[in-house]
């Protein structure tokens, strides 16, 4: 009877052995290692449950985002985004699209973010929602020439701006010879061959322009009368899981120095540079 159970013991053991054993799931390669920085999060997310959102930016928007050298797309933005994504436990891949139609993207599903220096609007707010602004700035004129004195003499010159941004609309409505470029750096390039008069955007654009060219004698005017812009990331309409998750996330970067750590990278360590950069003239 005893050896009757060893042997019943026996080959319940072998038919155990031969049943396949369930394979681990492997990681898929996409799904990025969750970092330190993740893990001492306010909201910690383990490698199956990181969210990767799409974020659309201008490829020629410097220094908010534009591509490097090697193509790869970078700027104030795209650094800001990430830092923000560490803390709140998300992943952030950005792609290039033309700004004419970028905002299309959230709206067709093919963006959860747009970014590249968007100034929240009123006309915008009907269409999108935003996060709270990580930056605030003012529309200001450049230029190069010495018979431009003051505001009042840009009336009749040939005045640069993008095309579809608030200061080509601002240019057309305000000066005979407005000029749209395809980009500032364009408009720029326009103005140091005295093709343009004088290029109008925002200051912090500008200087960022200047300093990273070498446009050492381009002077710079607040266009007078004008608001200050803000500067947020635009989001699809109801995406308000989303709009809070930056909106804390800006909140701790902001606390904890990283956010003045990146905007020294792109526009200097001065944070008055927009009040210091201005000249009334």
């Amino acid at each position: 009877m005893k050896f009757k159970l060893i042997v019943a013991l026996s080959t319940a053991i072998l038919l155990a052995g031969c049943e396949k054993t369930p394979e681990e799931p492997q990681p898929q390669a996409s799904t990025p290692a969750v970092t330190e920085t993740q893990t001492a999060t306010t909201k910690q997310s383990s490698p199956a449950t990181l969210a990767t959102y799409k974020m659309a930016v201008e490829a020629s928007g410097q220094p908010f985002t534009f591509k490097d050298e090697s193509g790869k797309l970078t700027g104030f933005d795209v650094d800001l985004i990430n830092a923000i994504g560490e803390k709140q436990g998300f992943k952030v891949e950005t792609f290039a699209h033309d700004w004419n139609t970028i905002f299309e993207t959230l709206n067709d599903d093919k963006s959860d973010i747009v970014a590249s220096g968007v100034a929240i609007s009123d006309e915008r707010l009907q269409k999108m929602d935003f996060s709270e602004p990580y930056m605030d700035s003012y529309m200001a004129v450049a230029f190069i020439s010495p018979d431009i004195k003051s505001y009042a003499d840009l009336t009749h010159k040939k005045v640069g701006a993008q095309v579809s941004t608030n200061y080509s609309e601002f240019a057309k409505a305000n000066f005979a010879s407005a000029k749209e470029f395809p980009t500032m750096f364009l408009a720029y390039k326009a103005m140091l061959k005295n093709e343009a008069d004088a290029v109008i955007d925002d200051v912090n654009m500008i200087n960022s322009q200047n300093v990273r060219s070498g446009f050492d004698n381009v002077k710079v005017m607040k266009v007078p009368n004008t608001e200050n812009d803000h500067f947020a990331f635009a989001i699809k309409k109801g995406r308000s899981e989303l709009v809070n998750q930056i909106n804390e996330g800006l909140k701790q970067v902001k606390a904890d120095g990283t956010y003045d750590k990146i905007y020294a990278k792109w526009f200097g360590s001065t944070k008055n540079i927009i009040n210091a950069s201005a000249t009334s003239q």
